[in-house]
């Protein structure tokens, strides 16, 4: 079995059965009550690790419960009694609903352990074994899953790390995939964010640091990634032919499939979401729960609106910028020259696309003009349909543009609609610095993500990607001066010299610093270059 744990791990469940306790071995005896016991009609239901699940009769309350008992190998060890203990601990520190209550310490005749609800159902390894062939038709309950749990994980971790989260140890009450409920806290330090020297946990799902007995929520959120992989994807992150028994080593070589390549359904959020949780690096995760459960509910809302479906072809999603007066360029405290001073701008109404042009849309006119493909049309990493092209120069994106009936883009085009038309805004979604949740920047993936990858980091007016993947050409000609040249209250402006034959780009692209995610952030870059980290988006005239 691919387990390595000092605590009991056996699930309270009816279904003597069930797989996971088939394995187990042949259970004790029934403890028989004893004479005036609250706790009568032993039964046996259930065999983990260290303890054996009984089905006994309340006598008091006249309900049925289940009481799980240690081993009588195990039921001197003050080790074990001492994860017992924090189990009913945790559980009365923690009120979810995917989080099952543990009532009491049971300490009498018939041994040691703990008193629990009697649960009908199975854990969600049956599940998944159940529904394996099923991953497209399932795809929403298996979301709703990964959202439930999440949560849980976001109460629990005010308190504890739950050390060992794993299928087997989540509960489908009445075998429902939407009725959750995390198990055994045993391994939780209460009141314990982090520690070292407890090593334990199942190496199939346990972090990297994890096996060096280093743990904290982040940890937890590792195993959640490797769950929310197998659901998604129908196989571990490091494949159907992963070793039996999985060494701290093995993650540090592997490279992760995106879960999509299994599960086409699956939109580019998601992936993305997915392999950060599966980062080696703790601090390259999500920062918590909570983000994740914020991520989740972003891609959901997305995929009930159709929001993540690819565009294809020459059709492009454009967002209406309406007429008005708008403030461009940085404050008076920023540090760079070139984005100052601010100035009020007069803008015509326009349209914009919502993304960045993507190689499945430049294809369509390839096909259509027999112009030549992009650069890195053929290549794995940034030639995916569903990014945006790169490696183009500003005369071949403007040309794009006018086949599609439209332009390039002004720079106070560009800053108003990244901006959402707020006067003062510092990156597209607001004032918080930029995250792995909010933008590809800073070479944290080291190429392009699809252009509808960050739901977080969408601005309010509805655009994608306008701080991080690529920087986006502008029609200006690019100066450090330009703002200092510009005229309070100019209507529609555009800087037309080119001068030292540069354009002007704005948004910053995925090998960025994050000072480069800023509204006000403009560059300059000679329009004959091709970069790999330069897109851009067509502007449409209102009519």
């Amino acid at each position: 079995m691919d387990n390595w744990t000092p605590a009991s791990d056996v699930l309270t469940q009816p279904l003597a059965s069930s797989s996971r306790f088939a394995a187990a071995g042949s259970p004790e005896a029934a403890p028989v009550a004893a004479s005036g016991s609250r706790f009568v009609d032993w039964r046996h239901i259930g065999r983990g690790g260290s303890a054996d699940v009984y089905c006994v009769r309340d006598t008091l309350l006249g309900i049925d419960l289940a009481i799980k008992l240690l081993r009588k190998d195990r039921r001197q060890s003050s080790r074990e009694r001492e994860f017992m203990r924090r189990e009913v601990l945790v559980s009365r520190a923690l009120r979810h609903t995917a989080i099952c209550p543990v009532h009491d310490i049971f300490d009498g005749p018939e041994g040691f352990g703990v008193i629990m609800d009697l649960l009908d159902g199975h854990d969600l390894s049956d599940w998944v074994r159940a529904n394996g062939d099923r991953l497209i038709e399932t795809f929403d309950d298996r979301m709703g899953l990964l959202l439930q749990i999440a949560d849980a994980l976001a109460v629990a971790h005010r308190r504890i790390v739950h050390r060992d989260l794993k299928p087997a140890n989540i509960f489908l009450s009445g075998g429902q995939i939407d009725q959750p409920l995390i198990l055994d806290f045993g391994l939780s330090l209460l009141d314990e964010h982090g520690g070292s020297g407890l090593k334990g946990g199942t190496p199939r799902y346990m972090a990297p640091e994890q096996f060096d007995g280093e743990v904290d929520a982040r940890s937890d959120l590792f195993a959640f990634g490797v769950i929310a992989y197998e659901l998604i994807a129908g196989v571990h992150p490091l494949g159907r032919n992963r070793p039996r028994k999985i060494k701290r080593a093995d993650w540090m070589a592997a490279r992760l499939d995106p879960p999509s390549v299994h599960c086409p359904v699956a939109p580019p959020a998601l992936d993305r979401l997915i392999l950060r949780l599966l980062e080696i690096d703790p601090v390259r995760r999500p920062e918590s729960a909570s983000v994740v459960v914020r991520s989740l509910h972003a891609v959901m809302e997305d995929r009930s609106s159709g929001i993540g479906a690819e565009t294809g072809g020459e059709q492009l999603e454009v967002i209406a910028v309406p007429a008005g007066e708008y403030l461009v360029g940085a404050p008076p405290n920023s540090r760079f020259a070139n984005e100052k001073p601010m100035r009020h701008v007069r803008l015509s109404g326009f349209r914009l696309t919502s993304t960045p042009v993507t190689n499945s849309q430049y294809l369509a006119y390839v096909r259509q003009t027999g112009a030549a493909p992009p650069p890195l049309a053929d290549n794995p990493a940034f030639g995916r349909p569903d990014h945006p092209v790169v490696m183009l120069t500003w005369a071949e994106a403007a040309a794009f543009c006018r086949w599609a009936g439209g332009r390039l883009p002004t720079e106070a085009e560009w800053e108003t609609a990244a901006k959402s038309g707020a006067k003062i805004r510092e990156f597209p979604w607001g004032g918080d610095a930029p995250n792995p949740a909010l933008a590809n920047f800073d070479d944290a993936v080291g190429a392009t993500t699809p252009v509808l990858s960050y739901p977080e980091g969408r601005n309010e007016w509805g655009f994608w990607d306008m701080a991080g993947n690529v920087a986006e050409w502008c029609c200006d000609g690019y100066s450090d001066q330009a703002y200092r040249q510009l005229r309070e209250g100019a209507e529609n402006p555009v800087h037309a010299d080119a001068v030292d034959g540069r354009r002007s780009v704005r948004g910053g692209g995925f090998d960025g610093l994050g000072h480069g995610c800023r509204c006000a952030f403009r560059a300059g870059v000679g329009e004959i270059e091709r970069r790999n980290d330069i897109g851009f988006r067509v502007a449409f005239d209102d009519e």
